[in-house]
């Protein structure tokens, strides 16, 4: 049996009989691609150039953790529900990348930027370990404060859009 039916087969067991488990991890990964939309948006929307993909990635890319974590192969850190890679950790690095290698910088900051938009999210629906490993205490936000910051970025993209001058169309 090849690792990868492994993999599959672990993870199938574990989501037999608690398929809420799929459409509640299914719907998170829907609401951390829109936080990370209405974001880089608003960020593009002042002037600053996003990569679009690389954001989208950094948006779910942290809970590919979940897995290991399902199989039993990692713990969360205490506290949380989730393991130490959601935290400042990863991202750190990758944005550091950003710095050093200045071809890949827009796609490197952006995929960053997608990993630290997920973080905020998760801080804001329950309790993340970002500080993490110089601190074990996780953080969270009001869920109210995530809403309103969503608001106030969406707002500030739609007054921007609004307020540009309309191109011609040339078709």
């Amino acid at each position: 049996m090849t690792p990868a039916m492994v993999l599959i087969m672990g993870i199938d067991s574990q989501i037999r009989g608690n398929e809420s488990l799929l459409i509640h991890g299914l719907a998170d990964e829907v609401a951390h691609l829109m936080t990370t939309l209405i974001c880089l948006a608003a960020v593009r929307a002042v002037g600053i150039p996003v990569h679009w993909f690389a954001g989208l990635v950094g948006a779910v890319v942290l809970d590919l953790d979940h897995i290991p974590l399902l199989l039993n192969l990692i713990d969360p850190v205490m506290g949380s529900s989730r393991p130490a890679t959601h935290s400042l950790g990863p991202v750190a690095p990758i944005l550091l990348l950003g710095l050093i290698i200045p071809p890949w910088r827009l796609a490197l900051w952006s995929l960053g930027f997608g990993m630290l938009t997920h973080l905020f999210r998760d801080a804001a629906t329950g309790f993340a370990p970002l500080a993490w490993p110089l601190s074990d205490q996780p953080t969270h936000l009001r869920y109210s404060a995530y809403l309103l910051v969503l608001v106030a970025l969406a707002t500030v993209t739609t007054t921007v859009a609004v307020s540009r001058p309309r191109q011609p169309n040339r078709g």
